[in-house]
């Protein structure tokens, strides 16, 4: 990435070794909560916003200015109206403006982190300039593609799930109309940085003491020859030997994963806990 490279990303989501490692301000989007039983809580503060992280990397950073609307009870005062700008006052780090999505909404996928395309809209709109990149690197159901095309940016995404790669098809061809649909290749691509990586197999023992011999499924302890080893992001999705991509799962977990990635597998276990794998010196 460039030294200019701009980055914004929601708090609570994983690391992303690309990111700019400059914090700005954070950002706070009242529109989080669209449910009761989202806000309501004997246990803890109603949830009410977001916290969105903006990351830069000195002085070179993109920052256009972004303008909103004045309050209807501003605009009416007649002592202020030759103050008024009129493309609107300036955006504070503070945004109540943008409402959550509505359950009814047209640009609804069913995806439950998905935001507003307002949102992204003036998130690209204030740290990039037409024909600049955007890149999504856990991309969804699209919001922050469509943003960016609509708004004149090149951008690319990439995701795991095949139905986000569906879903970005579906969105940027609908909002497109005539103009066709996205570039979507459904094979993964083949990594060339890593060298020749010796056989996965040469991990075992490895692996077996970093994680003290217990599995990464049911966290549950087992001699050597029950367990084995796993890749994360199985081979035939585009996973490699690599050994930031392997794990030891007991013969019985192993068979469940199946050729899940390690995140589907989780989600589709339900309220099953599992802990991560321990981090490689």
């Amino acid at each position: 990435m460039e030294s200019t490279t701009n980055g914004l990303v929601r708090q609570g989501c994983r690391h992303f070794p690309l990111l700019p490692k400059k914090l700005d301000r954070p950002l706070i989007w009242l529109g989080n909560s669209t449910t009761l039983r989202d806000t309501i809580s004997k246990k803890r503060f109603a949830k009410k916003h977001d916290v969105i992280l903006a990351y830069g990397n000195g002085e070179g950073t993109t920052f256009n200015t972004i303008r909103v609307p004045y309050t209807s009870a501003m605009s009416q005062d007649p002592n202020h109206a030759h103050k008024f700008h009129p493309d609107g006052k300036i955006c504070l780090d503070w945004w109540p403006d943008i409402p959550p999505i509505n359950p009814l909404a047209k640009e609804r996928t069913g995806y439950p982190t998905q935001k507003p395309v307002l949102l992204l809209e003036r998130i690209i709109s204030a740290s990039s300039n037409r024909g600049d990149m955007v890149f999504d690197p856990f991309c969804g159901c699209a919001t922050t593609l469509v943003a960016a095309d609509r708004l004149n940016r090149e951008w690319s995404g990439c995701d795991l799930s095949e139905l986000a790669i569906k879903l970005v098809n579906e969105r940027i061809s609908n909002d497109r109309g005539l103009f066709g649909g996205a570039i979507v290749p459904d094979d993964p691509p083949t990594r060339t940085d890593q060298g020749e990586i010796p056989n996965y197999r040469t991990n075992a023992h490895r692996l077996y003491g970093e994680q003290e011999g217990v599995c990464v499924g049911c966290h549950m302890h087992f001699p050597f020859k029950i367990m084995e080893i796993d890749h994360i992001l199985p081979q035939s999705r585009g996973g490699t030997n690599a050994s930031k991509n392997l794990q030891m799962l007991c013969s019985h977990c192993n068979r469940s994963k199946g050729d899940k990635t390690m995140a589907e597998w989780t989600a589709a276990r339900g309220d099953w806990k599992y802990p991560a794998r321990p981090p490689l010196p």
